[in-house]
């Protein structure tokens, strides 16, 4: 470099502009530089920590029976939300003051039986926590029926009111599961997949009632309703079926949470 400064020297032409590209590849790292990799290496971290949490969360046991049992019970409230003002009108002939009153009253009821359902969970043995999705989903799917079959317009609200009292004690035990299940690094991940899956899936069973609806001739809404039975029947075997033969888990993970 010396030598080339000299002939430009010689010359009597100096560019000091020559010399940056070089400078470039030789100046020391400076305060930015070990900012920016600070930064980097945080990236980095930050993204093995998710990919680790949601690998955790997805492998929490019992996974798919909590969703199957997330999907179930909010199939019911999506698709009973959806239809049941119509299903007042045009089936039951309520009028429109009676079917406000009766389409809202009932998950009015849900509300204080979803605490009714807290306040059980915290006085049931941990092995028998599904024991709310046995009972609340039997229940739901009895009134339910009760109500569609009914020719009595009071039986019928009457059956809607404690459908959606039954169908509210089984909230707060989905949560409770998988905190119960979950791994304690991967709670809020793991309960985030379980809602939003379900919430997902679930909110497709408007429109499968409406095709149900719609093939009996567009007024019967007896075989959309009986989806919400099975959703409620769905909800109850699994709830049983996780008594029965899954309740280790739950003992497990309790054990391991008191140690």
């Amino acid at each position: 470099m010396d030598s080339i400064l000299i002939n430009w020297k010689e010359r009597g032409c100096i560019c000091p502009y020559s010399f940056e590209p070089e400078l470039l590849f030789i100046r020391r790292p400076g305060k930015n530089n070990r900012n920016f990799d600070a930064a980097n290496n945080s990236g980095i971290k930050r993204h093995k920590q998710l990919i680790g949490t949601m690998s955790t969360a997805f492998r929490t046991p019992g996974l798919i029976w909590i969703l199957i049992i997330e999907i179930a019970t909010l199939s019911y409230l999506w698709g009973s939300s959806a239809w049941l003002p119509s299903y007042l009108l045009q089936e039951k002939h309520f009028s429109l003051k009676q079917m406000g009153m009766i389409a809202s009253l009932p998950f009015v009821i849900s509300i204080g039986t979803g605490f009714l359902g807290g306040y059980i969970l915290d006085r049931l043995p941990t092995r028998k926590l599904t024991l709310l999705f046995v009972i609340g989903g039997v229940g739901t799917a009895l009134s339910v029926t009760t109500a569609i079959i009914s020719t009595n317009p009071i039986i019928t609200a009457i059956g809607l009111i404690l459908a959606n009292g039954f169908w509210g004690i089984q909230g707060p035990a989905i949560p409770t599961m998988v905190q119960n299940l979950s791994d304690a690094r991967s709670v809020g991940s793991t309960y985030g997949i379980v809602n939003g899956i379900g919430n997902l899936v679930s909110a497709f069973m408007p429109t499968i009632m409406g095709v149900v609806i719609g093939s009996l001739g567009g007024n019967n809404f007896v075989g959309g309703f009986y989806l919400l039975v099975g959703t409620q029947i769905i909800t109850a075997i699994c709830g049983l079926f996780f008594l029965m033969y899954k309740k280790d888990l739950l003992i497990l993970k309790g054990n391991v949470v008191t140690k």
